[in-house]
């Protein structure tokens, strides 16, 4: 073998930077030294299905902590930093399904993105149906559009176009954005380990003692009869039956077995009820426009549909020297009229999520109806 083809093939430029160079002696040997040199090379592909795991991830664990913390469900455990067992279970199992639905398709790299950009539309659907108190639309020609519809859409556009381009500096920094929200929102419910079934937004009640004066309290709730109840013939309905009538037994309530409503509807019977003398239909005693503080709303998710213009009932109390102290039902605002309050004391009770902390439920059991309330706040 001559000594120039062994030169050539010591000083030979291939494979350098990668592998250590090959040598020889004299007599043919071939051996290599040196240390061996590694190139990192990101596969682009992968790296694009990383942020889109990441990006909707983001996005859907900071709904869901929005949602938790929005009633009486504790966020995080006594040591304020990690999620309570249910919290973290319920974040996982987001994660984990976010990512198995992207690793499906992530080999076709615009249906992968088409993906996405659905979850982004989905995301905004579902922060309009938790936490919005209010339905606008849009005309457009002849067709009545939702706001959340064109938002969503616009959304879905521009998260699908800046996944499609090639700079990977855009994507990045948009997954940097959602990685904001959602350590915003996480950091803000942080400390917040106190649960409270019952709110007081209102109090200005005097005391009886000091001033002696009369009090009334008012309860319109918005529960089903035992007679409707009882048309269900399971266990279910039998065991809410008993519960029903122990429970009327046990505060010596009065069961009028012949009464009945004048509307289908509960919220117009109930504003019927604090307007008793008035002979105009009870439609006519409930306000068009929703007050502007209640159109968006992240603590005690409710949908109050009814706001009075008038109420006689109140009125009557008010001009005879009571004070009213009122326990607000669900869909129905009985502290105010015109919106204003009407009340010297408003008491409502935090309905969603559900209170888990009177169960005596594994943190699985916990997790799985935090889901179902999860779910159906998205409608």
């Amino acid at each position: 073998m001559s000594n120039s083809f062994l030169d050539e093939l010591n000083t030979a430029e291939d494979n350098k930077d990668i592998v250590s160079p090959l040598l020889h002696d004299r007599d043919g040997r071939f051996s290599r030294k040196g240390e061996r040199k590694f190139k990192i090379v990101f596969d682009p592909d992968w790296l694009d299905t990383l942020l889109a795991i990441m990006f909707v991830s983001f996005l859907f664990m900071a709904d869901f902590i929005l949602f938790a913390g929005s009633g009486s469900v504790k966020v995080f455990g006594d040591s304020s930093i990690l999620p309570t067992p249910e919290i973290s279970i319920v974040l996982s199992g987001i994660v984990l399904f976010l990512t198995l639905s992207i690793l499906l398709v992530c080999v076709f790299r615009k249906l992968t993105h088409i993906l996405i950009s659905f979850y982004a539309l989905l995301f905004i659907y579902i922060i309009f149906q938790q936490f919005s108190q209010y339905y606008h639309h849009i005309n457009i020609g002849s067709y009545v559009v939702p706001v959340y519809t064109i938002l969503g859409i616009a959304i879905a556009g521009i998260t699908f176009a800046i996944f499609e381009q090639n700079k990977l500096i855009y994507r990045i920094l948009y997954v940097i954005a959602a990685g904001i929200l959602f350590f915003n929102v996480y950091k803000s419910y942080r400390g917040s380990g106190e649960t409270h079934e019952f709110v007081e937004s209102y109090n200005m009640q005097q005391s009886a003692e000091n001033k002696g004066k009369k009090f009334i309290y008012l309860m319109l709730p918005n529960f089903p009869s035992y007679s409707y109840i009882s048309t269900f013939h399971s266990p279910e309905s039998e065991e809410t039956e008993h519960l029903i009538v122990g429970f009327w037994q046990k505060n010596n309530f009065r069961l009028y077995n012949r009464a009945y409503t004048p509307d289908v509807n509960y919220l117009y019977n109930m504003a019927a009820a604090l307007n008793p003398t008035a002979k105009s239909d009870s439609r006519q005693h409930i306000l068009k426009n929703r007050m502007l503080t209640e159109y968006w709303r992240f603590y005690n998710l409710r949908n109050e549909f009814i706001y009075l213009k008038d109420n006689e009932l109140y009125d009557v109390f008010r001009k005879n020297d009571f004070q009213i102290s009122a326990y607000k039902s669900r869909d129905f605002d009985m502290c105010r009229k015109n919106y204003f309050f009407n009340v010297n004391r408003c008491v409502e009770k935090v309905n969603r999520p559900t209170n888990l902390y009177d169960m005596d439920i594994s943190s699985w059991a916990k997790a799985g109806i935090l889901t179902i309330d999860w779910f159906s706040g998205m409608n």
